[in-house]
């Protein structure tokens, strides 16, 4: 008898990054930027480990905002502090590169089941899209418009957040939000 194979099916495992850097360019492997391009099926986790300025100059390098967020993803912006870390959101994502017309973060469809937790979302020129038009069950947690500090409000040119298109079963809240 011949050995023979046998052809299986594709599988997309979950993706875990950690993003090192407050690079904006989507070909360094530890920027958010390519975190979000590069998201699988069946759910990703983003943590935050940079060394240094911990502000994101979102267009920096591209002069666009993100990426639409279209599978599930937990960005994890609390883990910039470390383990068990409960203090005011450290990590900075700045829009005043990012374009006319962008979105702090765009949730679009497939990406029901995501969580956002302490992330500074400051001076996009549209709103926080969380969830966008259609995802369920979106969590923004421990997010605000503030500077890091807390102290100088750094709001975004129109809605702060917007929820819309039939989103269901989305939390917003947390101890320090807004």
């Amino acid at each position: 008898m011949r050995p023979w194979l046998e052809w299986l099916e594709g599988r997309w495992l979950p993706s875990s990054f950690t993003v090192t850097d407050n690079s904006d360019d989507p070909a360094d492997g530890n920027s958010l930027r390519y975190a979000l391009n590069h998201l699988t099926a069946g759910g990703n986790t983003i943590e935050f480990n940079i060394a240094g300025s911990t502000t994101i100059a979102v267009g920096s390098v591209t002069g666009t905002p993100l990426p639409a967020i279209s599978e599930p993803v937990s960005i994890l912006g609390y883990t910039q502090g470390g383990a068990g870390y409960s203090g005011p959101p450290q990590i900075v994502l700045n829009g005043t590169s990012a374009g006319k017309s962008a979105d702090g973060l765009h949730f679009g469809a497939g990406s029901d089941g995501s969580e956002v937790q302490g992330l500074v979302i400051q001076q996009f020129s549209l709103q926080r899209r969380c969830p966008g038009w259609g995802p369920a069950a979106t969590s923004l947690q421990g997010s605000h418009r503030h500077d890091a500090s807390g102290s100088a409000k750094l709001g975004n040119s129109r809605d702060g957040v917007v929820i819309g298109g039939g989103a269901t079963a989305n939390t917003l809240g947390g101890t320090t939000f807004w």
